[in-house]
């Protein structure tokens, strides 16, 4: 005659079985958390790329428009172009160049809603971005470098006459080791 055998109860899990649970948790936080910050900061860069060029192309605008000349700086409006740190904001101004010393007055404050980046320009347009009353930047090339001292991707910003455009890079180049070391 057969012997009825009843199944084992099951005694839980083995002590390596948890380890290596933990463990592939543990490694799947760690690349999510890494890939998420560099999600994060590549959008931080792309939006203030965008803040800038919307600045420079309003500043065009609002020169033809009212036919004035006026100057884009880094910095708030009490900087009066002072500042060199494009990184805290930049302000539009419309500017007389006919009184000595040119006779600033305030027109739009651009917000950097970014942290812990860094815009250089080549050349440095020394006190700002100076836009005659045709709407024309008066430095025929000028670029921008907006970048994030952790990362090697950046957006270059082509500032031409009479147009902007932003570009996205992923390769180290010579702006970007400028402007990562400005940092």
């Amino acid at each position: 005659m057969k012997r009825l055998t009843l199944p084992t109860a099951s005694k839980g899990f083995g002590l390596i079985e948890l380890l290596c649970v933990v463990t592939i948790i543990a490694l799947l936080a760690v690349w999510a958390v890494s890939d998420y910050t560099s999600i994060r900061q590549r959008a931080q860069l792309a939006q203030t790329a965008s803040q800038l060029v919307d600045a420079i192309d309003y500043s065009r605008q609002y020169a033809r428009h009212l036919s004035t000349d006026s100057i884009l700086c880094a910095g708030e409006p009490i900087d009066q172009c002072q500042s060199t740190q494009w990184n805290q904001g930049f302000t539009l101004f419309q500017a007389d160049y006919s009184k000595t010393p040119a006779l600033l007055q305030p027109v739009r404050f651009f917000q950097a809603e970014a942290t812990g980046l860094n815009i250089a320009f080549a050349p440095d347009p020394g006190k700002g971005i100076i836009i005659n009353k045709d709407g024309f930047v008066s430095d025929s090339e000028l670029s921008a470098v907006v970048c994030h001292q952790s990362q090697d991707f950046h957006f270059e910003i082509n500032v031409h006459r009479a147009q902007t455009k932003a570009v996205e890079h992923e390769v180290s180049t010579t702006g970007l080791e400028g402007c990562k070391n400005a940092l």
